[in-house]
């Protein structure tokens, strides 16, 4: 009777062990494993973070060490392309360049200011208009307009008039030396009658671009002056130019 009774009690002390160890690694040791997991995730996270942040600050040095470079290329870009069309300062460039070539500045035409791709988002809308109407369905936001762009064209319509050679020498420098981006779209040249057989008239069209910041054209002028959509003659300095 008394061995079963010490079996008894040794097995009930066994369990008790047992179930004190369980609970002692499900309350204590378990959450503290799943806890400093936790923390070794978030480790790596935070290593992870600061080695992108590192890479991040890496090429920030290095974009600025480039910033004087860009700040210059931008201030090129400003000038040949500004936020207004300044025809006065236009024509005068045009009217030196003419003056070292030797030729004289006739005429200067500028068009309506229009921002690049405005026409094809137009033409598109219109296509889609007219293929909804066609088709009997309505054609509400079947074809989003084009965006606006930060870049506005101005046609430009230039003659020059003086010897062959010399209105040659005045389209290179209107490629190479004019402060303005100049876009030739066609060039025409036309040779003179009777005593001035010796004389062209190179007539040019182009196109100059601006910042669309509201750049609007002026009125009329003549040799130097604003215009707007109206011819302007360039005066002065080409009076004498060479046949």
């Amino acid at each position: 009777m008394l061995a079963t009774r010490t079996a008894r009690w040794t097995a009930l002390t066994v369990l008790t062990s047992l179930l004190l160890v369980v609970a002692f690694w499900f309350l204590l040791i378990g959450p503290r494993r799943a806890e400093a997991a936790e923390v070794a995730e978030q480790t790596t996270a935070i290593r992870d973070r600061n080695q992108a942040l590192e890479l991040q600050i890496a090429q920030l040095k290095s974009q600025f060490a480039t910033l004087p470079q860009k700040k210059q290329e931008l201030a090129a870009i400003q000038a040949q392309m500004p936020a207004e069309l300044a025809m006065p300062t236009l024509i005068k460039s045009l009217d030196t360049l003419a003056g070292a070539s030797s030729v004289t500045l006739a005429k200067v035409t500028p068009g309506e200011p229009q921002a690049l791709g405005a026409a094809a988002g137009a033409a598109a809308t219109g296509t889609g208009t007219a293929g909804a109407a066609s088709g009997g369905a309505s054609a509400t936001g079947a074809t989003p307009a084009a965006a606006a762009s930060p870049v506005t064209a101005i046609p430009l319509a230039v003659s020059v008039e003086g010897g062959y050679f010399q209105t040659v020498s005045f389209l290179k420098r209107l490629q190479t030396e004019a402060p303005r981006l100049f876009l030739i779209n066609d060039l025409t040249v036309t040779q003179g009658e009777g005593s001035e057989a010796e004389t062209v008239t190179l007539s040019i069209s182009a196109k100059v671009f601006g910042l669309a910041t509201g750049a609007t054209t002026g009125g009329s002028s003549t040799g130097g002056s604003g215009t707007g959509g109206n011819t302007s003659t360039g005066t002065g300095a080409n009076s004498g130019a060479a046949s």
